[in-house]
C-alpha cells in the first residue's frame, strides 16, 4: 500500500512506520488496536495520519493515550500527520492534546 493511500481499516500499517486511520475510530477500534499494536513494533519513527478521521469516541482516545504511554516507556517518537478538526477536536475536549504530543497536533489541522 502506498503511504498516501487511504485505507479501509486503522491497521493498515504502510511504510511499517505509518499507520493511516479510518474515518470512524468508533466502528473501526479493534482495527485501531491492531494498527497501533503493529505500529509500536516498528523501529522507525512511527507516524499516525489522522487526515480522514471523521468521527472519534472515547475508546479510540484511550487507545492512543495507552500507545503514547507505552511508545514513551520504549523511548520512541510519534509523529501525527495532518490530523482532521474532528480528530484535533476530540483530543482538546478531553483535554488530552498535551499527553498525545501537543507539538505534534499543533501543526496538524487542515
Amino acid at each position: 500500500m502506498a503511504r498516501n493511500e487511504k485505507s479501509e481499516c486503522a491497521d493498515a500499517v504502510s511504510d511499517s512506520n505509518v499507520l493511516v486511520l479510518h474515518e470512524d475510530l468508533v466502528t473501526h477500534s479493534a482495527d485501531l488496536k491492531a494498527g497501533l499494536l503493529e505500529l509500536i513494533g516498528s523501529d522507525e519513527e512511527m507516524v499516525i495520519d489522522a487526515s480522514a478521521v471523521q468521527v472519534v469516541g472515547t475508546v479510540a482516545l484511550q487507545l492512543f493515550s495507552g500507545f503514547v504511554n507505552r511508545a514513551n516507556e520504549l523511548q520512541r517518537s510519534i509523529r501525527w500527520d495532518d490530523c482532521s478538526a474532528e480528530f484535533l477536536q476530540a483530543v482538546r475536549l478531553l483535554g488530552l492534546r498535551r499527553h498525545l504530543g501537543k507539538a505534534g497536533l499543533a501543526g496538524s489541522s487542515k
